[in-house]
């Protein structure tokens, strides 16, 4: 499949960038921040007032405008992770470190998806960075000033973000070594980070109080855990890097200037608050225990820290060597970038059959039914006018059918909370229409939208999966991805129709 990189930009919004999209679309920032409360989304409001505000400079938030916001985000945080290396490196060894975070797939996917993580990694950057202003200076402040900002606006990105910021602080500090009050000083103005989280706790709050499950994601496992921390500890680019630096050490003519470049990183309080992110996912790994959390994405500041590591690799070694970094470094990159195509393209063309689908369901005038919210936000356009004379409906299954069909899984929680955002959405916004499996079982002819693979694990058929919930109902396929549900028998008395 050839790439088409403009895909990266105009592809659909998917579910998650809907969710951003039905807050910013809101007349007045007091609505957005009514709807997070209400549970419309469950985060801080910056990605959210950022949002709102594209919308109303633009009219409306576009997929290519969202798009340009998160690169430019994800181009800001590497802006500040090579300010931060040029402090202690040479040019050619400060791309690497910027590079080697750019080249990592989760870096390239949100730089093109205008969610909390492209932000997350900006203002991590940027609180790094904030803690080298004026570094020859005990008191400053300027960087009082900038290093309070950056946390605040760190700690509104992502709940879990302050986590990011904690071992920054930490990491700051252990630079000063016995030097323990300055390294305080550093890192004090902070603390405007963690009130800003602290005034957000009713927010918070309301947003858990919002729904009853627990979470979307599966417990956490040993399994799951060390998948996530092999992500970052394991990535290749990470483990070359390590391999080099190993190398340098033996080799007598290096080992003195290496000691000496790792010598200066560790003290100093940006390059240390970057390598302190590498436990990020360990954090994770521990939280996930009372709430799973175990997401790579929860863990993308983790990767700011793949930079001083690159760095130094690349600061060790000759002119010839630091070449075949670079080309090592580009071809990642450009795997990422072209993989990400590739996905966009396929979301495309699965979000263009929803659409062609319901289209054609539209015109059979029956009830339109979608099973998964993932299809349904991007073949809907998110409650578009354009598809305002279609009766379209969202199914929710009952917790009981659920348990049934996946045995008390995971899928079964992740559909009960699938069914209460459903729910919260059509609360909020009229959208979408909620219809429960049990007014559905009485419709005597509905169509439903999906094709194979858009099913749960286990019922991957319309066949097998409309027979598992609507067992009254014979299902003839009509398309690939559109089927028609028709009861058997008398229906119910007074069943709608």
């Amino acid at each position: 499949m050839r790439p088409e990189f403009a895909h990266l930009f105009t592809r659909p919004f998917w579910l998650d960038e809907w969710h951003t999209n039905l807050v910013a679309n809101r007349a007045s920032l007091t609505q957005v921040f009514s709807d997070l409360y209400h549970g419309s989304d469950m985060g801080p409001p910056l990605v959210h007032v950022i949002a709102w505000t594209l919308a109303r400079i633009t009219g409306e938030v576009t997929p290519v405008g969202a798009r340009i916001v998160s690169l430019l985000s994800v181009l800001l945080a590497l802006l500040f992770v090579f300010l931060i290396l040029r402090r202690r490196f040479g040019l050619a060894a400060s791309i690497a470190g910027a590079l080697a975070v750019a080249s990592h797939q989760l870096v390239v996917a949100h730089a093109f998806e205008l969610r909390y993580y492209c932000l997350w990694l900006a203002f991590a950057a940027g609180f790094a960075w904030s803690l080298t202003l004026d570094s020859d200076r005990v008191s400053s402040r300027r960087r009082d000033v900038a290093v309070a900002i950056m946390a605040a606006l760190l700690c509104l990105t992502h709940w879990l973000a302050v986590l990011s910021l904690g071992l920054m602080c930490v990491g700051a500090m252990a630079s000063f070594e016995r030097d323990w009050r300055a390294g305080l000083r550093r890192v004090m103005p902070a603390t405007a980070g963690f009130l800003a989280v602290v005034l957000s706790v009713p927010l918070v709050l309301a947003q858990r109080a919002a729904v009853v499950e627990t979470s979307w994601m599966p417990n956490v496992t040993l399994g799951i855990a060390a998948t996530t921390v092999n992500t970052f500890w394991g990535g290749k680019i990470l483990i070359l890097a390590v391999l080099v630096i190993l190398v340098g050490l033996l080799r007598a003519q290096v080992k003195g200037p290496l000691k000496h470049s790792l010598a200066g990183a560790i003290r100093d309080p940006g390059t240390a608050a970057l390598f302190s992110l590498l436990a990020v996912p360990l954090l994770m790994a521990i939280l996930s225990i009372s709430y799973p959390a175990m997401h790579p994405r929860y863990s993308i500041a983790a990767l700011l820290a793949w930079a001083p590591v690159v760095a130094l690799a690349v600061q060790s070694i000759g002119r010839i060597a630091r070449g075949f970094f670079f080309v090592v470094l580009l071809l990642f990159l450009w795997v990422s970038l072209v993989d990400l195509t590739i996905e966009a393209t396929r979301f495309i063309y699965s979000a263009s059959g929803g659409k062609t689908a319901l289209a054609r369901a539209c015109g059979m005038n029956l009830p339109v039914v979608f099973q998964v919210r993932h299809l349904m936000y991007p073949s809907t356009d998110g409650a578009s006018r354009r598809w305002a004379r279609c009766d379209t409906r969202y199914l929710a299954v009952p917790s009981a059918t659920l348990d049934r069909m996946f045995r008390g899984g995971y899928l079964s929680r992740f559909f009960r909370f699938e069914n209460e955002i459903a729910r919260l959405h059509e609360r909020l916004y009229g959208y979408p229409k909620v219809a429960a499996q049990a007014q559905l079982d009485s419709v005597p002819r509905f169509l439903l939208v999906g094709w194979d693979d858009s099913f749960p694990a286990g019922y991957k058929s319309v066949e097998h999966f409309g027979g598992a919930v609507f067992p009254n109902h014979h299902i003839t396929r009509i398309s690939e991805d559109l089927a028609l549900l028709e009861r058997r028998g008398p229906t119910k008395p007074g069943s709608p129709r």
